[in-house]
């Protein structure tokens, strides 16, 4: 199959800013769900800066929930929706791009599976969207407080919400990523590597505390 220029910059285009879009989703994924488990393993040296992790926590939240909203949104044009449904439109395209530069991992028959697996289990996720929307309208209006103690709260007391955000990041991060992997052979990882720093330094900060008392 004669591979289509102008089809072929399209998915390169579309997959490149949506990844970009997951590393920045992942990395504050990421700062949440550690800055919670430092709260809970370093309340002394996380202290002695309460006004900076809050602002950090609050942040990342509101950020990580927008991202997450954007990618999913059903009238977007370079989103999770649109990507699904130019593969489903073009799988010819695909297998195309990938026997080019090299990457004969899979056939015709085969990545259409793919897709019809890749929809079902988007619309599986349908009801998780309506709850995304739910919590990121709940946080992001609870400005009263700036405290982790009352984001945790709203976080704690709407649980499903929070593991559903999880899982559409999860599936955004693994569906791009299956993506790319067919048109370039490369996988990509969409964590950064040092977010787990903050960790040795409160530790650091801790002992020397502790060593004072």
């Amino acid at each position: 199959m004669k591979i289509n220029i102008q089809q072929e910059e399209r998915i390169i285009n579309l997959t490149n800013f949506l990844w970009e879009q997951i590393i920045v989703v992942n990395c504050n994924l990421d700062i949440i769900l550690l800055l919670s488990k430092m709260k809970k393993n370093y309340p002394e040296a996380m202290a002695l800066s309460p006004a900076f992790y809050s602002l950090t926590y609050k942040s990342s939240i509101e950020f990580c929930l927008s991202i997450i909203t954007r990618l999913y949104d059903k009238n977007g044009k370079s989103t999770i929706i649109s990507l699904l449904e130019w593969c489903e439109k073009n799988p010819e395209t695909i297998v195309a791009i990938q026997n080019k530069v090299g990457n004969k991992q899979i056939t015709l028959n085969h990545f259409k599976s793919v897709m019809v697996e890749g929809r079902k289990e988007f619309n599986s996720m349908l009801p998780k969207l309506l709850n995304l929307t739910k919590l990121r309208d709940k946080v992001i209006s609870h400005n009263d407080s700036k405290s982790l103690d009352s984001l945790d709260k709203v976080i704690n007391e709407n649980p499903i919400y929070f593991l559903d955000i999880k899982y559409l990041i999860d599936f955004a991060s693994e569906f791009t990523k299956c993506i790319i992997t067919y048109l370039t052979t490369v996988v990509r990882n969409q964590h950064a590597k040092n977010i787990s720093d903050l960790e040795i330094t409160l530790k650091k900060v801790d002992n020397v505390l502790k060593k004072d008392t």
